[in-house]
This record gives structure tokens, C-alpha cells and sequence, in this order.
């Protein structure tokens, strides 16, 4: 069984979350998700 940290579980979700607003970035309803999902992130 593979144990994983919820720190590490974060960490691949937020990657995932990062990548899709990036490859939709040229959307416009992706266009300020990125500023959103990094101030929602980062205190």
C-alpha cells in the first residue's frame, strides 16, 4: 500500500490545478484564474 502526506497529495493537485490554468490560459474564462488559485495558495 502507498502512503502518501496530505502535504504530497497538495502538493500533485496543486501541480495539476497549475497546469490546466496555464494550458487554458488563452480562455477567457481561465484568464485570471492563476492570480486567484496562487493568492487562495500563498497567505
Amino acid at each position: 500500500m502507498l502512503s502518501l502526506t496530505p502535504q504530497t497529495i497538495f502538493k500533485y493537485i496543486d501541480r495539476d490545478i497549475k497546469n490546466i490554468i496555464t494550458s487554458r490560459r488563452e480562455k477567457r474564462l481561465f484568464h485570471r484564474l492563476m492570480p486567484l488559485w496562487l493568492r487562495r495558495i500563498l497567505p
